[in-house]
């Protein structure tokens, strides 16, 4: 039932933006995550056992440099959580990398286990290395790959692919990557942690000015979009998708 649902939100955006229109390169917008909430059979799920924070004490500084980040809450997170999630967001966009990650146990303590995510916007794309695999084309440098959306904007010929990883037993991920030169080169814009226990799929469509991403996690499915052009991640205009 949630791949139904993911499935048909990313439908329903392909019939909306069916015709593909040149794009416009502004990038300048905050990226903005957009929430569709609906009614289906809930998963068999644990809750996260492995701290998620571990992703991003494990960054390098050029790394933490480049990751722009947002924190992703239930839908029933509390006002002081949300206050807290946004906290940790200004000063690790700040470069106050370790009074940022020494907020995420208050954190912990104000969703109680509920799930989050962190999504990692990078400021600058990171190119995946080609240079052991022949002629093949490797598409993301990271391994444990689960599954890979792939789709194309016409109109320019630049490729998406959409991965699921396979993580440590406590997390999964997803990232975006993009081509512009028919698939002879890839680079990473965009990079997700989620729960395991409660992430159910992504899959990824594009229509119109933008490549639309599908994912799901707890009781709720949510999409994000990217610029065809350069594959960053893009704000919605008009507010919240929402399915009843």
């Amino acid at each position: 039932m949630k791949n139904f649902a993911i499935v048909f939100i990313l439908c329903c955006t392909a019939l909306v933006f069916s015709q593909e229109m040149p794009e416009n390169m502004s990038t300048g917008n905050t990226p903005k995550q957009t929430c569709a909430q609906r009614k289906r059979m809930k998963l068999q799920r644990t809750a996260p056992t492995g701290s998620l924070w571990k992703g991003l004490q494990r960054m390098p500084r050029e790394r933490r440099e480049n990751a722009e980040i947002r924190l992703l809450l239930a839908e029933d997170a509390s006002d002081g959580a949300r206050q807290t999630a946004r906290q940790i967001e200004e000063l690790w966009n700040t470069s106050k990398f370790e009074q940022a990650l020494s907020l995420c146990p208050e954190l912990d303590k104000r969703t109680n286990d509920s799930p989050i995510a962190v999504l990692n916007a990078w400021q600058t794309t990171i190119p995946t290395d080609l240079s052991l695999w022949g002629d093949d084309v490797l598409v993301s440098g990271r391994d444990s790959v689960l599954t890979v959306a792939l789709d194309i904007h016409r109109a320019s010929g630049n490729l998406f692919a959409v991965i699921r990883y396979e993580g440590d037993g406590a997390w999964d991920s997803w990232s975006m990557n993009y081509s512009t030169d028919g698939g002879e080169n890839w680079m990473e814009t965009f990079y997700v942690y989620l729960p395991a226990g409660y992430f159910g799929d992504v899959d990824a469509s594009v229509a119109g000015d933008y490549c639309h991403v599908g994912y799901s996690m707890g009781d709720a499915a949510y999409v994000s979009r990217f610029h065809v052009a350069d594959g960053a991640y893009a704000d919605y205009i008009t507010g919240n998708w929402l399915w009843n």
